[in-house]
């Protein structure tokens, strides 16, 4: 139900009629009309020193060669004020971008939202699916990742997995069944809404066939950013 009309509702079981003029949405107009693959596309490489290199790099804790190799890989890209993580199609066209930055946290207008992919090293099939809620996580994990193999694909959501995002993992899934040893890795926050979405994927790899396992940040902080930046403060 929408406020006014619970406020309705609720006013009713008393006999009050709640005041003031009826709220009509208005959708803002987008001043940028180019899709999101056009708009990535005019989007600069991050340089070192700049505004998000720094923000990625002081602020977030990621490793310079991190952040390089995404840069290289072409799934990271500079906004001026935050970072774009690509979202992309099976083709590997961009379809939408994951904007973070010191005060952004949203997808771009008109993203379809599937997986931000990091895949480090030579391209090879997927045997090694990680899965985190953020793209920063996701880099993150492979900072920490100690259990590292060729053919691993670092992933994020951007948060909640709508259809396109689901049909994503389960092409992945699909392909990863017929290799030896492949395995879903699930690392989400270490919190309820962590909890519910590793129960989701837990969901799609037993569908697929494929194993699968819960990695948590190894300090038990809330995610793996956050273990960063705590072994950047210890240090």
């Amino acid at each position: 139900m929408k406020w006014r009309e619970v406020c309705s509702t609720l006013g009713a079981l008393v006999g009050v009629e709640p005041k003031g003029a009826a709220y009509v949405a208005q959708k803002v107009a987008r001043t940028d009309e180019r899709s999101p693959a056009e708009r990535w596309a005019a989007r600069k490489s991050l340089y070192r020193g700049g505004k998000v290199w720094n923000y990625l790099i002081r602020e977030r804790c990621l490793p310079e060669a991190i952040v390089r190799a995404a840069v290289a890989k072409g799934c990271l890209r500079d906004g001026y004020h935050a970072a774009w993580f690509a979202h992309t199609d099976e083709q590997g066209a961009v379809c939408g971008a994951e904007l973070r930055g010191p005060d952004t946290h949203i997808c771009l207008g008109g993203t379809v939202k599937t997986l931000f992919r990091f895949q480090p090293g030579s391209v090879q099939p997927v045997r090694r699916l990680v899965i985190c809620e953020a793209a920063i996580d996701a880099l993150s994990f492979a900072a920490l990742d100690q259990a590292y193999v060729p053919g691993t694909l670092y992933a994020s959501t951007a948060g909640g997995m709508g259809p396109e995002t689901i049909a994503a993992i389960q092409t992945h899934l699909a392909a990863m069944k017929a290799l030896p040893e492949a395995v879903l890795v699930v690392a989400t926050d270490d919190d309820d809404a962590g909890n519910a979405f590793a129960d989701t994927l837990y969901r799609l790899a037993d569908d697929a066939g494929v194993d699968f396992t819960r990695r948590l940040p190894p300090d038990r902080a809330k995610d793996f950013n956050q273990t960063l930046k705590n072994r950047a403060q210890a240090a």
